[in-house]
């Protein structure tokens, strides 16, 4: 088991990557992308989509929302000098699904 990890989640339009820089740090990062109404995926190399970094407390409550223990959960992060809101929400529509 390496240092260092990177897991993918392709969807049709948003792509999420979680990256942990170090099995030491507290904090691990999510990275978000869209496809362009071309087709054409954000570069993140390029400095496109959208990454934050995210610390334990935060972690922790974003896996309670998913293993159903809180129905939603929302914060705020900083991302290039401007304030991102982050919300998790089950929708109470469709059965197994997140928001």
């Amino acid at each position: 088991m390496g240092d260092k990890h990177l897991q993918n989640f392709f969807g049709k339009n948003t792509s999420m990557f979680v990256q942990s820089t170090s099995k030491l740090d507290p904090f691990l990062f999510l990275q978000f992308i869209t496809k362009k109404k071309n087709g054409v995926w954000e570069k993140p190399s390029s400095g496109e989509g959208l990454r934050l970094r995210c610390n334990l407390d935060e972690i922790i409550m974003i896996k309670e929302v998913l293993k159903g223990k809180f129905k939603s959960w929302s914060t705020k992060l900083t991302f290039k000098g401007k304030d991102v809101g982050i919300a998790l929400k089950w929708d109470d529509n469709s059965k197994g699904r997140i928001l």
